[in-house]
């Protein structure tokens, strides 16, 4: 637990009522987790006299932070002889307040480990259907985030090769997505 002394630029105390305010917001992810203050109490009579007492502003953590994935969009390509239980792509995600992540996916094909690994669920066949869209919702239990997966199955893919992936924000979306949108209306 790091201590720091009072900032005056971030707190302030009404020297009427003794109430003391926030100047500006306090994130226990900056790391300052408590703030130590020495408060000086005068009275106005003569001769004057003082006291002080100590002030402990204690900076409790709340879940105010969402999860953040890389990549939150992209193009997985597979091959159509994959085995049941591979994992077709890796979804890094953290957030600086938790560590416990819930992931979730709706699909027939795939399922997502809790930590985040795209694994087959059922065998695919090129023929059937080539193209699954996935949206995987990533929650830590207040917010959630949306990460795209478009996974694309090939005949021509062999299970030898290296597993293709592209990440939309390294290409060109729109001429991927027409390109992408041919494909489909073509098979």
């Amino acid at each position: 637990m790091q201590s720091q002394s009072c900032p005056f630029d971030q707190v302030s105390i009404d020297k009427n009522s003794g109430y003391v305010y926030l100047l500006s917001p306090l994130d226990y992810e900056d790391g300052i987790n408590e703030l130590y203050c020495v408060v000086t109490i005068r009275d106005s009579g003569y001769p004057e006299k003082a006291n002080q007492a100590d002030l402990v502003v204690s900076i409790i953590d709340i879940n105010d932070n969402k999860p953040i994935c890389f990549p939150s969009a992209c193009v997985v390509y597979i091959a159509e002889d994959s085995m049941i239980g591979d994992i077709v792509f890796s979804l890094p995600c953290n957030d600086s307040d938790t560590a416990n992540l819930q992931y979730f996916i709706e699909s027939d094909f795939f399922t997502i480990t809790s930590t985040g690994n795209l694994v087959l669920h059922m065998s695919l066949d090129f023929e059937t259907k080539r193209f699954h869209f996935l949206s995987i919702h990533i929650s830590d239990e207040r917010f959630v985030t949306h990460s795209t997966v478009r996974v694309i199955v090939d005949s021509l893919f062999s299970i030898d090769s290296d597993k293709s992936l592209f990440l939309l924000s390294d290409i060109d979306y729109e001429s991927q997505h027409e390109y992408l949108s041919q494909i489909e209306v073509l098979i």
